[in-house]
C-alpha cells in the first residue's frame, strides 16, 4: 500500500500556507522542530530559504523548509560548499502525527533530494537532527544520509551525496 500512494511536494503558497501551519508532530516531538509559521516566515525574510508542502494524494501532511545558496556565502565554511561554492541545507522536514509511519516522508524526502540535485544541481546536501533526536537520525539515515565528523553543541550534521 505504501507504495501505491501519490506523494508530491509542492510549493508554500497563498492556497496552502494555513493548512500546513495547522500540522502537528507528536507531543514527544514538539521540542525537536520550531512550529511551521516560524518556518514560513523564515522563508519569506531569508531571500535564500525555500519551502514545500508535503502532500498524500491531495492532502496536506507535511512540510519542508530549505536553505540553497549559489553565491559562495561567505557565513558557510568552505569545507561545506561544493565546488562552484554553492551550499544546501534541509533545514525542517516534518510530517503530521496523523501520517507518520506510512511511507510519506520517505517518499517525500526521495522527492526533495531529486529537486535539489535537478533544479539547483546540489550533489551535497546538509542536514542536522538533535542529539535526543534518535529516530530522526535513523529515519535520515534509512533514506540515505550519511553521518559526519561534525557535531554541533546539541546536533548531529548528516550528509547525503550524489
Amino acid at each position: 500500500m505504501k507504495d501505491q500512494l501519490k506523494i508530491t511536494i509542492r510549493p508554500v503558497d497563498h492556497s496552502n500556507w494555513k493548512d500546513i501551519i495547522n500540522l502537528k508532530v507528536k507531543e514527544n516531538q514538539e521540542k525537536f522542530i520550531a512550529p511551521n509559521v516560524k518556518s514560513i516566515a523564515q522563508s519569506k525574510i531569508f531571500k535564500d530559504h525555500f519551502n514545500f508542502a508535503i502532500y498524500c494524494e491531495e492532502q496536506i501532511t507535511g512540510y519542508i523548509l530549505y536553505f540553497f545558496t549559489a553565491d559562495n556565502d561567505n557565513q558557510i565554511p568552505n569545507h561545506l560548499k561544493q565546488d562552484d561554492g554553492s551550499y544546501t541545507e534541509i533545514v525542517r522536514f516534518m510530517v503530521d502525527e496523523k501520517y507518520q509511519r506510512k511511507g510519506i516522508g520517505s517518499k517525500a524526502l526521495q522527492l526533495l533530494l531529486g529537486y535539489l540535485h535537478d533544479e539547483h544541481g546540489s550533489r551535497t546536501i546538509w542536514m542536522s537532527y538533535i542529539k535526543e533526536n534518535a529516530i530522526s537520525g535513523k529515519f535520515f539515515k534509512n533514506c540515505g544520509f550519511q553521518e559526519t565528523e561534525i557535531e554541533e553543541k546539541y546536533e548531529f550534521v548528516l550528509k547525503y551525496e550524489f
